[in-house]
């Protein structure tokens, strides 16, 4: 538990007395996108959960719905509770060092919401497919591109796909991590991270160097080196959500950080994860029209789209497609391509017959 910080007490409505709170959890983690937190707070017999999108912006409250129970659906290295709100479902993510704290929290109002522990808890979960929507497993993560220079705003030829990439041997079980102690001396933060970075260049899906080295950045507020640990943990994540989750948080640090490229490219990669995803497709088209980066997104989209496994994934992505070029550069030509090229592909795709069905 942690104390409340003084901006989020101040703001707290006027029927939550801030010293009748029972329990409080802090999550690092901004439902609304962006460097942000969570604070979970138990008041009245009640779940109030208040967030913010950004570490400047300000606290609001996330309105649950009257009588209904979040849901915690575990995982490897994150678990997510799914909270029911009046605008929709809030996916909070949870890291292995604060699932404890939030669980016990929420357990004590609905104890329904919580699963029960397994019998190894350092076992791989089957990830809950009920809101992930089917998508190709990435086969690496992205690695970021060298700075280039702008490009022009005309489409390009397609250029080469790349090589296949080498086949991840199966590594042993990582160890459960250590519970720490109020005795002793405090490590000191070099020698914790030379031995954390150490493990995971012996074992890059050792589960407790990862995660400790992502507390440790995120407190230090290394942002370069936390989108470097979260970049190389996507391959090892169990679902294409977490993935795609984890890829539009290291977008957002390399934008915030000045790297609009490499945002860029996690943002391509999560998007042909899931195409249907809001909150990349938010990103991406935010990202490409504050840098010019439209004319980058579609030759990549263009030439990687090829390469899907899944037809109704290609489709769907080529029907987005028309819609940019025909909206961005006025190319019905393009756009037209495109749309039949997804109509060839999965002639009865929802999306393929309502973009053939809209006024142009």
């Amino acid at each position: 538990m942690t104390i409340m910080p003084y901006e989020l007490i101040q703001q707290l409505p006027h029927e939550i007395d801030p010293a009748a709170v029972v329990a409080h959890v802090y999550v690092g983690h901004a439902p609304g996108g962006g460097f942000g937190e969570t604070h979970l707070l138990s008041h009245g017999g009640r779940l109030h959960v208040f967030g913010r999108g950004s570490m400047l912006g300000k606290f609001e409250p996330v309105n649950l719905v009257a009588g209904a129970s979040p849901r915690l659906e575990r995982g490897s290295f994150n678990s997510t509770l799914h909270v029911p709100t009046a605008d929709g479902e809030t996916r909070i993510v949870l890291s292995m060092f604060e699932v404890d704290q939030a669980t016990s929290l929420v357990g004590e109002i609905h104890p329904e919401a919580i699963p029960p522990e397994p019998a190894d808890p350092y076992a791989s979960h089957a990830p809950d497919l009920r809101e992930a929507p089917s998508a190709p497993r990435m086969q690496h993560p992205p690695k970021p591109p060298p700075p280039k220079s702008k490009p022009a705003r005309q489409a390009q030829a397609r250029p080469q796909p790349p090589s296949a990439p080498p086949v991840r041997q199966p590594q042993p079980s990582p160890a459960p991590p250590q519970h720490k102690s109020g005795q002793g001396h405090a490590p000191d933060p070099k020698a914790e991270i030379a031995r954390y970075e150490k493990l995971l260049e012996q074992r890059p899906d050792d589960v407790v160097a990862s995660l400790s080295l992502e507390e440790i950045y995120r407190d230090q507020g290394d942002y370069q080196n936390l989108a470097r640990i979260l970049l190389a943990r996507v391959e090892h994540l169990d679902s294409s959500l977490e993935q795609v989750e984890a890829l539009q948080e290291v977008a957002d640090i390399y934008a915030v950080t000045g790297e609009p490229q490499n945002a860029l490219e996690c943002l391509q990669t999560a998007y042909l994860l899931d195409y249907t995803n809001p909150k990349t497709v938010q990103q991406l088209e935010q990202l490409v029209d504050e840098h010019n980066l439209w004319n980058k997104l579609l030759t990549g989209l263009n030439a990687e789209v090829q390469h899907l496994d899944e037809i109704a994934a290609r489709a769907g992505i080529l029907v987005q497609m028309s819609r940019w070029y025909r909206k961005i550069y006025s190319r019905p030509d393009y756009a037209d391509a495109c749309l039949m090229h997804a109509k060839r592909l999965d002639p009865q795709h929802p999306e393929v017959l309502a973009a053939l069905n809209e006024p142009h």
